[in-house]
Formats: C-alpha cells, sequence, structure tokens
C-alpha cells in the first residue's frame, strides 16, 4: 500500500489530475461511438473498476483535498453499484468485495512503481546521472503527467554545465526518460552560452554532451543486424541550427578517412609505446576529451595536449600554455605559425576531401 505523503510533497491533486484524465477518455469515446456508450454496462463497470483503482492507490493519502475527493469517490462507486446491479445481493456482495479488490490494486501498484522506478533510474545512470533516486521517487509518486529535474556541476572555475531532464507519463501509467537539456555556461561571457538537446535515444551521456558543446568530436558505436557494429564520429554545427533552435549534428563515418589510432602512432608519443596507456588514450579521445599527452623530440619530452579532430582528419594540437599550434610544429619545433596560416592549411586539405563520408543531420 501507498506511503502517506507529508502535506509538502504533494505539488498537486493526483486523484483530480487522474479524473480529468479518465473524463478526456469518455469524451473521446463519445466521439468515436455515440453518448449512449457513457451508458453501456460494460463501460460503466470499467468506470467502476477505476474508481476503486483510485481508491486503493491513495486511500492512505493525508492531503486534505484529496481525502475530501476520496469521500466524494467512495459514494460515487455506490451509485454505480446500484446502477451496473440492481440486484440488493449482488451489490452488498460487490461492495464486500471492493476493499480486497483495493488492497490487491494497492500492493499492485506499489511492485509497478517500484519497477518503474528502477527502469528510471537505470536509464539516467547510463547518460551518467546518478543519485536521483529520491527526487525520481518524491515525482512519481505526486502523479504528475509530467516533470524536470534541472542538475548543475561546475567544469572548472568559469565554465558551468546546466542539465534540465525531463519525463513523461505514457498510456500505460509509467514513467520513461525522454531527453535532457544540457548548457555549456561561460562567466566571463554568459550569453554566449551554448545549449543542445539530447533525446535519450541519442546515445549521448553527460560528459560526451559537454564534450560536444566545447566543439570537440566523440566517436560512437551502433549496431545493426545486417551491417553489424558500426562507428562514426559526431561533431556540432554551432553555425546551422534546425527549427526548433538545436545545433545540427555533422556526422564522419568510416569512409570518411580519418584512422584516430594511426594518427596517434605517427606522433611518436611516450604514451604510445604502452598498450595499455595507448587504448586510454584512444578511448578518451574518442569521448572527446582533451588529453595532456607527451611528445618525444630530439631526445626531450615536451607536454602538449591533443584532441581528435576527424573533419580535417587529422588533432589539434595545443602547447604547454594551452594556446593552438600546427601538428608539424608540435613535431618539429621551432618558431610557432600563426593560427590563422594554420586554419587555412588544413581547410585547402578538407577541401581536397570535401564530402568523402561527411553528412549533415539535424
Amino acid at each position: 500500500m501507498e506511503q502517506p505523503l507529508a502535506n509538502n510533497e504533494i505539488t498537486s491533486n493526483r486523484i483530480a489530475t487522474e479524473l480529468k484524465e479518465w473524463k478526456a477518455r469518455e469524451q473521446r469515446f463519445e466521439k468515436l461511438f455515440s453518448p449512449d456508450i457513457l451508458k453501456d454496462r460494460a463501460f460503466l463497470k470499467e468506470k467502476l473498476g477505476f474508481y476503486e483503482h483510485l481508491q486503493g492507490k491513495y486511500g492512505r493519502s493525508n492531503a486534505p483535498e484529496e481525502k475530501m475527493m476520496l469521500v466524494i469517490l467512495a459514494r460515487q462507486q455506490d451509485l454505480l453499484r446500484k446502477e451496473i446491479y440492481p440486484n440488493l445481493w449482488q451489490r452488498l456482495l460487490q461492495r464486500i468485495l471492493a476493499p480486497i479488490k483495493q488492497t490487491r490494486m494497492a500492493r499492485q501498484e506499489v511492485v509497478a512503481s517500484g519497477r518503474n522506478l528502477a527502469e528510471l533510474k537505470d536509464s539516467v545512470t547510463k547518460v551518467g546521472f546518478e543519485g536521483l533516486d529520491t527526487k525520481l521517487e518524491q515525482h512519481i509518486r505526486q502523479g504528475q503527467k509530467q516533470f524536470s529535474i534541472p542538475l548543475s556541476y561546475y567544469v572548472n572555475e568559469k565554465q558551468k554545465m546546466d542539465f534540465n531532464l525531463s519525463f513523461a507519463k505514457g498510456a500505460d501509467g509509467n514513467y520513461r526518460f525522454e531527453k535532457y537539456q544540457a548548457s555549456l555556461i561561460d562567466s566571463s561571457s554568459p550569453n554566449a552560452a551554448k545549449q543542445q538537446v539530447f533525446n535519450a535515444a541519442d546515445n549521448v551521456d553527460s560528459r560526451q554532451a559537454q564534450n560536444l558543446l566545447a566543439g570537440r568530436a566523440i566517436q560512437q558505436q551502433s549496431f545493426d543486424v545486417s551491417r553489424g557494429t558500426t562507428t562514426k564520429w559526431i561533431q556540432l554545427d554551432f553555425n546551422d541550427q534546425d527549427p526548433s533552435g538545436n545545433h545540427k549534428v555533422k556526422e564522419f563515418q568510416k569512409n570518411y578517412g580519418f584512422d584516430l589510432q594511426k594518427t596517434l602512432a605517427s606522433l611518436g608519443l611516450k604514451e604510445s609505446k604502452s598498450a595499455p596507456q595507448q587504448q586510454q588514450l584512444i578511448e578518451a579521445l574518442s569521448r572527446g576529451e582533451r588529453k595532456q599527452v607527451t611528445l618525444i623530440r630530439e631526445g626531450k619530452e615536451v607536454k602538449i595536449s591533443i584532441e581528435a579532430n576527424p573533419q580535417y582528419k587529422t588533432l589539434n594540437v595545443y602547447d604547454e600554455n594551452e594556446k593552438k599550434i600546427s601538428l608539424s610544429q608540435a613535431m618539429l619545433g621551432g618558431k610557432q605559425q600563426s593560427l590563422k596560416a594554420t586554419e587555412q592549411t588544413a581547410e585547402l586539405s578538407e577541401q581536397r576531401s570535401r564530402r568523402n563520408g561527411q553528412s549533415i543531420r539535424a
């Protein structure tokens, strides 16, 4: 049986919400068939069963308005029984059996609610959101048709990630995790915040969302029965948005020609000498991370940071001061080339291979 809720835990009358949904259902049936369908004995039995379900589900509520509605609901059940069962003995039998049915339905509701909570917890954990058990349970018990949970964390002293997770109740009465909005906010330019909505089916977790909003690319894997496991790189296009305000997504399929492992091997990094370290580096770059590595140059160790750049089939390289430099400069050293010249070289390279496997999706 459902546990009593404190008054401050109930933000709306849950019984009224479900009765409104039932009323909308009646109106749909009336339009589909005729007004007489609402007086049909079979339909009235369904209505009585629904009222008994509400009585069992919320019978222990201590919210004043819900307690009052339960009294009215009990009276409505008596009226329905008189209409459905004109025989007095049948009516008495139904009244005796009602509490037993309500207890059974209440137990079933507890089991279903617990199963739904576990499913939601699993869904949000898969995309990197943990510790939401209490909030999810409270929202489920409140019975809202839709609800959202806001979350925030700091990336560094200047940057913050805001998330808003959205949930909705389906026709079967179970809640589902639908999507989340991710926003990357920089205190130095708060009006230039970048945001994107990711659906639950997009297979993008919270850390990957942060990396995408930071302008980096991530690698995704998908499985198809006919094609097996396929991989692709995706990156947000901040110069193009769909009508809803979401940035369009640039895709780079395997046949586009970017091979992260071969590109790393050409650098001769210290981390590449250890198979486990090299694998960890590949996995981190595939998630869209920027990683510090050790470059061996003229017998000396030089610290640089790298990130994957599948569009130009290369790596973005940053020196120890996090200033962007060219890959050739990182390898050879010497006077730094200007960033403008580096970008022009990369653009020419990209133009030669343009559209060889690249696609854009909304």
